[in-house]
């Protein structure tokens, strides 16, 4: 009977059923330790499971919550500390110490799991005039660089201030909002649209419910009465996000909320709904896709006047895209203000500047319908139609574009690295600088590929590329909200106009296809974030395209096929290190540094102690190996005499005792070999009963120096009458076994997990003299060694192990053990005295199997 002892409960039910079968206490024993050993060892590799998917993780390819590492993290640590517990438990307590190397491993591991980004003291209110980057912690990446380049650079930004996270801070704790929002927070699963969109409202609706502290009102208040003193009575602004996090390496391109044209009375509550905005869907989705934790974002908020745009746009000071690298800059320019462009509800002028003269390489006007202006009878904004004269108009001068480059050079110079730029000229055609935010640049080498347009026909071409790269999948049409809770994986998104929206569902699709749009939106900078490849302006793809037809997108060149286009594939376009600069990645590297390196390599060499052990994997590779020893001690230690062994009728010329500890015997009354069910035992005993073909005369030298040797040692004599015991499950094999005056020691464990699978050999003694004893140890250790043992040789001892074999290896080398264990019994009479024979004998063996 096999006992898969997989509860405390199934220790009860072996002792129980061992009893029954009236087996010696001692049995019972050998059999809880033997049950705890095998759980010791499928812990073992629960733990690997757990660092192998977590050391995957680490190589930012995919998205995962900070939530995520704590919880493998702690299972981890549990699952560890049971390894421990085992381990003293089988060795009587002998590795204590292990304990408090994990418990200072441990308490390292929790410091860097539990570290948070404390909010910085700050004042409430901070006008731009006192910041520069170096205050980014507490008024946000936005607000940083906007008052850097206003302070260091001397650029012309609207008059503003910064509401910082300490007000944030204020806010919450002045509602007590923090635990609620916890709480709420603590069911959200982002892959569950409806859900998600439940709890945003409900979080953002306690915020907009919430009163401002006295103080925080008043401030931001009078800061904007000092500007409308400056500006005039008519000044209104905007109130945008400024988050921690946010215009870094992580863009939160249109993650939150924009008010614009706001009057001084609704600045309170333009500010609530900006922190508000903090909680929708779409900004949970982001920061749990991008690897932050909820309580890593701290909201400061800029509130800037108004600029009365005549047009505005995006500049890069490079191609994200490659074709023309940082060689040259692209503008994207429109009538009005810019909220359209980031939106990407019309198509843009795109301007191409050579960054060595400044003269424009290429350009694309586009027909600009409409535009977004300041109300004039209200607050807000509001669309109006641009005339048919102006609307095929250039939106920016030849001199404009010549001081926008050179503007955004200054700023790329200043931060030695790629920026993506917003701007605005207003009625007076005076150049503001709205944002600057690092470029995310997609390194990828792009060849044209011809496809066969018999076998795939081209759907959409002349499309503008907004994300390189290639996707295949069936056609989703998305518009409404209900589209995107329902868009399947692995989908081709269809949209009318890009939008900063659709990333809810870039974790599921394969490609993004708009019919309007800009490169330089909102979408377009999350597609690249996301590594998902993306096309605008393909004009009629919703028409186009039917619902659920496969078709292959070749965002590179703005390309759309029907089917799968294989000619595309063939070029390499995985997404690497899509994540690797997130939190969540950070946190894990760190906590990586003390679980992942394996110092601990060689069982027999020195350093093969507690005491060099640095990290979680050293504890459970030392524990492991230390297991298997103690397995070992205690199989050794058995006596025949004290424990129910039941002896094997067999016509083999020595006694063999077994101890069945569950599942490696038939329930017979009398056990002969055809009893025998043990995986290990079964395959270690058909090749003892294998005789060698090449059977050797004795040779006269070495019969006599075992008849010398044997006479001058008694304990020599005493090993002929000595017992052979096998301790045997269904997976799991112990058999000490003396034929004459060799000893040899055979463990194995043969499961269905490689990973657990070992066999140790162990082979000493001998009735010849030292130097015959020396050379057939010798030729062990070489026929072992070719059958990928790791072999240690201490004089005539020789112990070798052979880990992680898949069970038909394992069978095949516990047969070729047993042959092994036959062939060896003679060698010291039958050797010559020459060494150089050695290689000849293991070869004739190995021979002989090979051809069995």
């Amino acid at each position: 009977m096999v006992y898969t002892i997989n509860s405390d409960e199934g220790y009860e039910k072996v002792r129980i059923n061992l009893l029954r079968e009236k087996a010696s206490f001692d049995t019972v024993v050998l059999q809880q330790k033997y049950t705890d050993y095998l759980r010791l060892l499928s812990n073992n590799d629960l733990v690997l499971r757990i660092m192998s998917e977590l050391k995957e993780k680490s190589s930012g390819d995919e998205a995962f919550e900070i939530g995520y590492l704590r919880i493998n993290a702690e299972a981890m640590l549990t699952v560890i500390k049971k390894i421990l517990n085992r381990l003293n438990g089988l060795s009587g307590n002998k590795y204590a110490g292990l304990n408090k190397i994990y418990d200072d491993l441990k308490e390292n591991i929790g410091r860097i799991l539990s570290q948070k980004n404390d909010i910085p003291f700050d004042d409430l209110v901070v006008p731009y005039e006192d910041i520069t980057a170096e205050r980014i912690n507490s008024v946000g990446g936005k607000n940083a660089q906007l008052g850097e380049i206003k302070n260091k650079l001397g650029l012309t930004i609207p008059g503003g201030f910064a509401i910082t996270a300490y007000a944030y801070k204020a806010f919450l704790e002045n509602n007590n909002l923090e635990q609620r929002i916890e709480n709420l927070l603590s069911g959200l699963d982002i892959n569950d649209f409806e859900s998600t969109v439940k709890i945003s409202l409900q979080v953002q609706e306690i915020i907009m419910n919430s009163s401002l502290p006295p103080q925080l009102g008043q401030a931001i208040e009078a800061h904007c009465k000092e500007l409308m003193d400056k500006q005039g009575i008519g000044t209104s602004f905007s109130v945008r996000s400024s988050a921690a996090g946010e215009s870094t390496e992580f863009s939160f391109a249109g993650q939150y909320t924009t008010a614009l044209n706001v009057g001084i009375k609704d600045i309170l509550q333009s500010y609530k709904e900006v922190v508000a905005s903090r909680f929708s869907q779409r900004a949970l989705f982001y920061l749990t896709n991008r690897g932050f934790r909820q309580d890593d974002i701290a909201m400061s908020v800029g509130c800037m006047t108004m600029v009365r745009a005549k047009s505005s746009g995006v500049i890069y000071t490079a191609d994200p895209f490659a074709a023309h690298g940082d060689t040259a800059i692209i503008i994207n320019a429109i009538w009005g203000l810019g909220k359209y462009i980031v939106d990407g509800d019309i198509a843009p002028d795109l301007f191409i500047v050579s960054k060595a003269d400044g003269n424009v390489i290429e350009s694309k006007i586009a027909n600009k319908t409409k535009m977004l202006v300041m109300s004039e009878t209200d607050k807000g904004i509001v669309e109006i139609k641009v005339d048919e004269w102006t609307s095929g108009k250039p939106a920016m001068s030849v001199q404009q574009i010549k001081e926008l480059t050179d503007c955004a050079l200054k700023i790329e110079q200043h931060y030695r690295r790629p920026q993506m730029i917003e701007w605005a000229y207003d009625d007076h055609d005076k150049l503001y600088i709205l944002q600057t935010t690092p470029l995310g640049i997609l390194k990828r080498s792009v060849t044209d590929v011809s496809v066969n347009p018999t076998r795939h026909k081209l759907l959409i071409s002349n499309a503008e590329t907004a994300s390189s790269g290639i996707g295949y999948g069936p056609v989703f049409f998305v518009d409404t909200d209900e589209d995107i809770s329902r868009f399947p994986n692995g989908g081709v998104a269809v949209v009318k106009n890009s939008s900063p929206r659709f990333v809810s569902i870039m974790n599921r699709a394969k490609a993004i296809v708009a019919d309007i749009g800009s490169p330089t939106g909102h979408m377009a900078t999350l597609a690249r974030e996301f590594q998902i490849p993306a096309i605008v302006n393909a004009r009629d793809a919703a028409a186009t395209i039917g619902n659920g037809v496969l078709v292959s997108v070749d965002a590179d060149h703005g390309r759309v096929y029907e089917g799968y286009a294989g000619e595309l594939f063939k070029q390499p376009h995985s997404k690497k290190g899509i994540f690797k600069d997130t939190p969540a990645l950070l946190m894990m590297n760190k906590f990586l540094e003390y679980v992942t390196p394996l110092n601990l390599i060689d069982p027999y060499g020195t350093n093969f102690t507690m005491e060099s052990i640095h990290t979680m994997h050293d504890i459970i590779r030392f524990a492991h190996q230390a297991s298997m020893n103690e397995m070992f001690l205690i199989a050794q230690n058995v006596s025949v005499d004290k424990v129910s062994a039941i002896r094997l009728k067999t016509a083999a010329k020595f006694e063999v005792y077994i101890i069945d500890l569950g599942g490696g015997l038939k329930k017979e009354k009398e056990i002969t070999e055809a009893s025998i069910i043990s995986i290990p035992f079964l395959a270690f005993w058909r090749g003892i009963k294998k005789e060698p073909a090449d059977v050797r005369p004795v040779s006269r030298d070495g019969f006599v120096s075992v008849l010398m040797n044997t006479m001058a040692n008694p304990q020599l004599q005493e090993r002929l009458y000595e017992k052979n015991l096998a301790l045997i499950s269904n997976e799991y094999m112990n058999f000490n076994i003396r034929m004459g005056y060799h000893i040899s020691t055979i463990e194995g464990l043969c499961t269905q997990e490689p990973n657990d699978n070992y066999i140790r050999f162990i082979f000493q003694g001998g009735g010849a003299d030292f130097d015959r004893r020396i050379k057939r140890a010798e030729l062990i250790t070489m026929v072992l060694q070719k059958y990928q043992f790791y072999v240690k040789r201490t004089d005539d001892t020789v112990r070798g192990i052979c880990a992680k074999c898949e069970q038909n290896k394992f069978v095949s080398i516990m047969d070729m053990l047993g042959r092994l264990t036959i062939y060896t019994k003679q060698l010291d009479m039958v050797m010559p005295g020459n060494a150089d024979v050695l290689e000849d004998y293991a070869e004739t063996f190995i021979k002989e199997i090979m051809q069995a």
